[in-house]
């Protein structure tokens, strides 16, 4: 983190600027969030950026950062699942992930957008899980989300059931699809969790 911020003020002062303050991208966050919200709140609070390619969690509580992880997954994942599925280039991919109209059907993106959501509703908990594990007694009360992807239609919703579950069973089914759109690979089988820390997913043999 100190090379960032020399690197940054370096970048500045080349530049021909003054740099009045220099700060990390999770605890600038962190700044927005506590000048835009009131600071009374007795739970911890998760801020979750998603950007393109790194998702950071930084939880805060009393005004200060207790515990932070950065985890490589982000709006690119979203973007390669719907130009793999589709078969269509990632400039598509991105703009039809973005609501833009570029002939491609919502309905058709469902599927893939959930598969990748999925994935990610995966890794929030494994950062809520190591954060218990560190924790003493805080728990998080909210979660607020920033950075481009968080602005996926229904990613709130689908974080937010997902966070209040406690346990689940079900079956669930996954394809993989090669470049011309043809399934290379089939799966089934059975997952169960509770919360916290056990997740177990069953193979069913094809």
């Amino acid at each position: 983190p100190l090379e960032e911020m020399v690197a940054s003020a370096r970048a500045m002062d080349e530049a021909g600027m003054d740099a009045v303050v220099v700060d990390l991208d999770a605890f600038a966050v962190q700044n927005q969030f506590e000048l835009s919200s009131p600071a009374d709140a007795t739970d911890a609070v998760a801020l979750i950026d998603i950007g393109a390619s790194v998702m950071k969690t930084n939880v805060i509580h009393g005004g200060a950062c207790i515990f932070a992880r950065d985890v490589p997954f982000g709006g690119n994942n979203y973007t390669d699942a719907i130009a793999q599925r589709l078969n269509v280039s990632s400039e598509v991919a991105e703009a039809a992930k973005q609501g833009r109209e570029v002939g491609v059907n919502w309905d058709d993106l469902v599927p893939a957008l959930e598969a990748v959501s999925r994935e990610l509703s995966l890794e929030v908990q494994r950062t809520f899980d190591y954060f218990v594990s560190t924790a003493e007694s805080e728990r998080i009360g909210k979660i607020v989300l920033s950075g481009g992807c968080s602005k996926l239609t229904g990613l709130d919703d689908f974080l937010a059931f997902n966070s209040s579950s406690k346990t689940a069973t079900g079956r669930f089914e996954q394809q993989v699809f090669d470049r011309s759109g043809k399934t290379v690979e089939r799966a089934s089988g059975t997952f169960a969790f509770q919360r916290p820390g056990r997740f177990r997913w069953t193979y069913e043999k094809p």
